[in-house]
């Protein structure tokens, strides 16, 4: 049977560590993070290292299998739950989350206004979202 590697790219961790940083700032430990769109969720798994909690969601389920994989392999104890849906529609209570990252969606959906209404109502008061990149007609 063939073996499967994942690479991952240490740069892009440390760039999504660092944005959650500058965002959160001193409510950064126990923040509660969700990744719309998190394809494989490496994306997620970044700011995890700073002691967030996450959720990664995207429209597709079996694209967390190789995040899961990485996360629990390299024995980073990483607890991130993956949730499936569409982003129109996000499976979530109303202020839920401290920082969205919505990073490479909003260009492959019919309803942009849609899926930005649902990140606000996710975001907690004085929480954070950040998105790119989008290109195209708004």
């Amino acid at each position: 049977m063939a073996s499967i590697r994942f690479l991952v790219n240490p740069q892009r961790f440390a760039f999504f560590r660092g944005v959650a940083e500058r965002l959160l700032g001193s409510r950064l430990h126990g923040s509660c993070i969700l990744d719309v769109d998190c394809g494989g969720g490496f994306l997620t798994e970044g700011p995890c290292t700073l002691g967030l909690r996450a959720w990664g969601f995207d429209v597709s389920y079996n694209s967390a299998i190789p995040v899961k994989r990485h996360a629990t392999l390299g024995h980073h104890g990483f607890s991130i739950t993956y949730v499936q849906g569409f982003a129109e529609r996000l499976p979530f209570k109303d202020h839920s989350f401290d920082l969205v990252p919505c990073c490479d969606i909003l260009e492959h959906v019919a309803d942009r206004q849609t899926v930005l209404g649902e990140i606000s109502r996710v975001l907690r008061p004085g929480g954070s979202s950040f998105t790119g990149p989008s290109t195209g007609p708004s």
